[in-house]
C-alpha cells in the first residue's frame, strides 16, 4: 500500500506512513477497529505531482486465523 501510496517527499513533515503503521498496529494487537483523526496525507494527481489532500481513515481487523484490516477513508 505505502509504495502506491507514499509519503509526499516534498513535505519534511510528512507522517502519513508512520501514522498509519501505527494505526494499522493498533488494530492487529487490539483486534479492534481504529479510528485516526483527520490528517493530511498527500497523493499523487495524473501528472504524478503530490496533491494536498485530508483523510479520516477508520481500520478494521478481519478476525481469520491470519490478521487482516481493511482501510477506508473519508476525503
Amino acid at each position: 500500500m505505502f509504495d502506491v501510496f507514499p509519503d509526499n517527499p516534498g513535505d519534511p513533515f510528512a507522517d502519513g506512513v508512520a501514522s498509519l503503521c501505527d494505526s494499522l498496529r493498533i488494530v492487529a494487537e487490539t483486534r479492534q477497529p481504529h479510528g485516526m483523526a483527520i490528517q493530511r496525507y498527500d497523493v499523487r494527481d495524473p501528472t504524478g505531482k503530490f496533491a494536498e489532500r485530508y483523510w479520516q481513515p477508520l481500520n478494521r481487523p478481519v478476525l481469520t486465523k491470519l490478521t487482516i484490516s481493511l482501510s477506508s477513508f473519508t476525503s
